[in-house]
């Protein structure tokens, strides 16, 4: 378990230096601008159409970062070998895939609840 864990620590201090969260920045306030746009048209209450382009480009956004994210971290670790001294510790493969996967899933998390703030900033 203290392997998983360290292994998804390091695959968040990787992804958050691989300036992930900046692309994020940039969905967030296209999404806050294509939320105030549309409130201008929308008749009735403008904070839930705020709320759903919040929740849709959340959404659409960690499925576009999860693709990328996921197979760049696999091919980084091949490709610059620290794959191998990885699994040449007593760390089994499975363990290391949960632990890439969960410090994924942490940036994802944290890129969704991002941009999901961002899209519930009042007009």
């Amino acid at each position: 378990m203290r392997n998983i864990i360290t292994i998804s620590k390091f695959t968040f201090k990787d992804i958050i230096k691989s300036r992930v969260l900046y692309l994020t920045l940039w969905i967030s306030l296209f999404i806050l601008v294509m939320s105030y746009v549309t409130s201008e048209f929308a008749y009735g209450n403008i904070l839930r159409v705020s709320i759903d382009f919040g929740l849709g480009g959340a959404s659409l956004a960690a499925n576009i970062l999860a693709v990328f994210v996921g197979v760049n971290i696999l091919s980084d670790e091949i490709e610059s070998r620290t794959v191998y001294i990885s699994l040449s510790r007593p760390v089994s493969r499975v363990s290391f895939l949960i632990g890439k996967m969960a410090g994924v899933s942490s940036v994802l998390v944290l890129a969704s609840l991002l941009i999901f703030s961002v899209s519930l900033i009042p007009f």
